[in-house]
């Protein structure tokens, strides 16, 4: 080929090799946009089991109205307790997912350090969960697993809830002192100053051994004497009555202790370490002390066991 010939093709031969790499790429962008035939079914199975609701529709009903609402939908294939719990979830996460991403946004949300205390909680309470469901007699069945599955996700939700309530409910220099907690930051230093930031977590009380977190005192009330026998010599306390009340915390951790005394020695030494570990760098709220041996007591319960508590949501 003539050197004048081969020099005018070359400009040719570079646009033809670019629109073939456009094509290419196009091809290929194409191609990842389009639903995959396995990730299509995925889509059109969960559209399925929330029964053409919405997310927003099924978060409005507490879980056990929605299951037993998928129950009578999908009695004939006789799936519909699981299916139920798998579409609660899936609109639990959708929520926690979208309200994470608006705090990230707006930059209000947790920072790295509370994030890595979240993912290291996080941990700890699927290897407690794992050991807790194995251990239990009799093993736990797909059904209680899988609502062991829905009823963990408070934990992540929560914590992001206490960032969003700081941005709505609490000015920006002012430390939230209501808001429900979620884990704490044992490592962040409360703030000093009234323009300071606040701590990524909420301040958690003092964190005490597993055996026995510090708690609340009892309440003791004693009723008043009645008029005529005011000008009277005050009774001894043998002989007067006294109505105790015990706090939410104290009940729960005793019923804890209870469940966990029945499981075999080695048993429950190995449920008792994996549950010291959730508090173990995590100092946490009162509030969300009782929700944890809640959540505790519900993977102990035996099928023939009166729930301690209702479902968290």
């Amino acid at each position: 080929m003539p050197e004048a010939e081969r020099c005018a093709s070359i400009p040719n031969m570079k646009i033809r090799h670019a629109i073939a790499a456009f094509l290419f790429l196009s091809c290929s962008a194409l191609a990842q946009q389009k639903p995959q035939p396995q990730h299509k079914a995925q889509i059109e199975a969960a559209a399925a089991d929330r029964l053409g609701m919405t997310c927003a529709q099924i978060l409005g009903m507490n879980s056990a109205d929605w299951v037993a609402k998928s129950v009578q939908a999908f009695a004939a294939a006789g799936d519909g307790e699981l299916r139920g719990i798998r579409a609660y979830g899936r609109c639990y996460d959708e929520r926690t997912d979208q309200l994470a991403a608006v705090l990230a946004r707006k930059g209000t949300g947790p920072k790295k350090m509370a994030l890595a205390n979240l993912k290291d909680f996080q941990a700890g309470m699927d290897s407690f969960t794992g050991k807790t469901l194995a251990d239990t007699e009799p093993p736990a069945d797909p059904a209680k697993i899988a609502y062991a599955g829905l009823y963990e996700k408070q934990f992540r939700y929560e914590f992001y809830k206490t960032y969003e309530q700081k941005t709505l409910k609490q000015p920006a220099s002012v430390s939230p002192k209501n808001s429900k907690p979620a884990v704490a930051n044992s490592s962040a230093a409360p703030s000093t100053t009234p323009d300071a930031k606040p701590p990524d977590l909420p301040p958690a009380p003092k964190q005490a051994p597993l055996a026995g977190v510090t708690t609340k005192k009892t309440l003791v009330t004693t009723p008043t004497q009645p008029p005529a026998a005011a000008a009277a010599p005050a009774k001894t306390s043998e002989t007067e009555p006294v109505t105790k009340e015990i706090d939410p915390f104290t009940k729960a951790k005793n019923h804890f202790g209870e469940l966990l005394g029945l499981l075999p020695v080695e048993k429950m030494h190995e449920v008792h370490s994996a549950f010291g570990k959730l508090f173990s760098g995590n100092p946490v709220s009162e509030d969300l002390k009782v929700e944890v041996y809640q959540y505790a007591i519900f993977l102990l319960e035996r099928p023939s066991d009166k729930p301690f508590a209702p479902p968290p949501f």
